[in-house]
């Protein structure tokens, strides 16, 4: 597969924290160049979206690791290890794709996520950063607003 330069935008959602970055395929490997902007854009907004992004777990996996060295996940009730030893696998569904109930231990201990943490701050070394991609998400409630609408609006009372 050839490695790519691409030219993308970084597009602030507010000035201090929070950008959306168009114009790149996650997809495909990134040549240095690329790879070392969108490590830039994290250091000033601390938080990039990159919408519309396709990737597998293991495209997802290739372009973390460009952060370092990727983090082993602990075995727990709640099945996160289940798509392997490194990527954590945090969902309302189970194995085979069926909605999983507020009554099942693994959705109980799920939904300790909800609130707010630090992931891995309590390891020697924390993790540098969070790779999150959602495979598949429903909009609340009807609500027509693109999470970049959301975001600028909380980070407005900033």
């Amino acid at each position: 597969m050839a490695t790519i330069t691409s030219p993308f935008t970084v597009t602030p959602v507010h000035p201090a924290f929070a950008a959306e970055v168009s114009g790149i395929d996650l997809t495909r490997p990134l040549d240095p160049a690329t790879f070392e902007r969108i490590a830039i854009a994290f250091d000033d907004y601390s938080v990039l979206v990159f919408h519309g992004q396709a990737l597998s777990d293991a495209q997802q996996m290739a372009f973390s690791e460009r952060w370092g060295p990727l983090e082993t996940t602990v075995r727990t009730l709640g099945g996160e290890d289940r798509l392997g030893a490194h990527i954590v696998d945090l969902s309302n569904t189970d194995a085979d794709g069926k909605l999983m109930g507020w009554d099942d231990r693994r959705m109980l201990y799920q939904s300790g996520n909800q609130l707010w943490h630090s992931d891995s701050s309590f390891k020697p070394v924390p993790a540098h950063s969070s790779a999150l991609s959602a495979l598949r998400a429903l909009r609340a409630r009807g609500a027509a607003r693109g999470r970049g609408d959301r975001i600028r609006e909380h980070a407005s009372g900033l």
